[in-house]
């Protein structure tokens, strides 16, 4: 999905920013509360990723609570990107 994005806007794609530091459970039976804590601490930015402010988008299947996205926005910030925002195809109801 991430790529046809990608090639559609003429924006450069990097899949080796993030990665899992921690297996979680999934979230599909989990309440709000209980998926922002299972995402807590679950991504970091990959070793040797250098973020100087740059606008990073994270493409996601299903935005549900925002749990995920949200551990992966507060990584890549942490680790010094600029504005991170999501792009969606479907949204969880």
């Amino acid at each position: 999905m991430a790529k046809h994005l990608s090639g559609a806007t003429n924006i450069s794609l990097n899949s080796r920013l993030l990665r899992r530091v921690s297996p979680t459970a999934t979230q599909t039976l989990l309440t709000r509360e209980q998926r922002a804590e299972n995402m807590r601490g679950a991504f970091a930015v990959c070793k040797g990723v250098k973020l100087n402010g740059e606008k990073i988008i994270l493409v996601d299947d299903v935005f549900t609570t925002g749990a995920t996205t949200s551990a992966c926005a507060k990584a890549l910030k942490a680790a010094g990107a600029g504005d991170v925002c999501v792009w969606t195809i479907a949204r969880g109801i």
